[in-house]
């Protein structure tokens, strides 16, 4: 029966640590999603400050649209399209 608190206590240890590591990388990249243009929900697509793209093919799962997107100092452009 110790065998098994002490793996529940290092179970609970690695959860922490793991919350307290999560924390710390996301505030030293600031990285962002990408909202849909047309629907506004998040997409799986994440920007940087140093994030550069032109004419970007950008797909969003819930609307299922295809927009053709620019980034550039994390400021998202729709591209002209042609």
């Amino acid at each position: 029966m110790q065998g098994t608190v002490s793996i529940w206590m290092c179970h609970g240890s690695l959860m922490k640590l793991w919350r307290i590591f999560g924390q710390v990388q996301n505030k030293e990249t600031d990285c962002k999603f990408v909202l849909c243009p047309v629907c506004g929900n998040k997409t799986r697509t994440k920007i940087q400050e140093d994030t550069e793209m032109k004419n970007f093919p950008l797909y969003c799962p819930k609307c299922k649209k295809e927009t053709l997107i620019n980034v550039q100092d994390m400021k998202i452009t729709l591209a002209v399209s042609k």
